[in-house]
């Protein structure tokens, strides 16, 4: 799915006519935030593996309240206000309420070390969205995505080859949820 969203997002720099070329300045940038993402994804795929979906869902969605603090400290005149914390505070409720009932089951040690590694990976994706967000000042978008695009190709290539054991065959079902992940 990498691979495929990396085509598609190559594809709109090549139409929008981009500068590609990656500049001395920017390698260390991008590979910072493209350590941020796969890091990010990779401990999103194990806290799923080791809690409850419901866990999982609230718990990720905390990314939306992480990007509300770090853009406080990290991003000028972007500003941690009352506002802010009452609207973050009714979403992030409002999240729970809906999925209390998964929730409800007694954790197992796997499944705190599934949340922590679910709450790593949220406060990842948030600090990953406001470093993105410095970036785009002085890095084309589109080089930004691309870059981590091809990093996480790279990486979680390597990674599946290497920790995962279980045979996959192409189906219909997966070609297709492929084909939407990686080109929605």
């Amino acid at each position: 799915r990498f691979l495929l969203g990396s085509f598609v997002i190559l594809l709109w720099a090549l139409r929008t006519k981009c500068n590609l070329r990656i500049g001395k300045k920017e390698w260390l940038p991008l590979i910072s935030c493209s350590l941020f993402f796969s890091i990010q994804i990779i401990t999103m795929y194990l806290g799923v593996h080791f809690t409850t979906a419901g866990h999982a869902t609230v718990l990720l969605m905390t990314a939306s309240i992480w990007i509300v603090i770090l853009s406080h400290f990290f991003i000028p005149g972007d500003y941690f206000s009352p506002t802010r914390f009452v609207g973050i505070l009714v979403v992030y409720l409002g999240i729970a309420i809906i999925y209390a009932e998964g929730l409800e089951y007694k954790q197992s040690s796997h499944m705190l070390m599934g949340d922590i590694l679910t709450i790593v990976s949220a406060f990842l994706l948030g600090a990953r969205q406001v470093y993105s967000a410095k970036l785009v000042t002085t890095i084309h978008p589109e080089k930004i995505l691309l870059f981590q695009g091809l990093f996480g190709c790279v990486v979680f290539s390597i990674s599946s080859g290497l920790f995962e054991d279980a045979q996959w065959m192409w189906t219909w079902g997966l070609m297709t949820s492929l084909a939407y992940q990686g080109l929605v």
